[in-house]
């Protein structure tokens, strides 16, 4: 991948929500397929954020975050946020522009 762009589009490739692979989407209006696939993004960044967490939480205790569960879990968010992005038809160009606008307005 030479870009962000490729990479969404490389991911929204791989996942598809299709009622092929979501037998829930079947006979769903774009409105109600665009409200599926924005739940269930959330679904997947929640349990990434657990899995982050319970790492977090061995530390608390005097245990040893796994750096490996850490970065896997991490890719697998930013794979999330991307897809959804795509879902809401936010192209990588308009995340390059907006992050630096948020992040000012902070």
């Amino acid at each position: 991948m030479r870009d962000l762009q490729q990479l969404m589009d490389f991911i929204s490739q791989r996942y598809q929500f299709t009622p092929g692979t979501y037998p829930d989407l079947a006979g769903l209006d774009d409105d109600r397929k665009q409200r599926f696939a924005i739940t269930h993004s959330v679904l997947h960044m929640s349990k990434s954020l657990g899995q982050i967490a319970a790492e977090a939480e061995r530390a608390d205790h005097g245990g040893q975050m796994d750096g490996d569960v850490l970065y896997a879990t991490t890719t697998k968010m930013l794979v999330n946020v991307l897809k959804l992005a795509d879902e809401l038809g936010i192209r990588a160009s308009d995340l390059i522009t907006a992050v630096p606008q948020v992040m000012r307005s902070k």
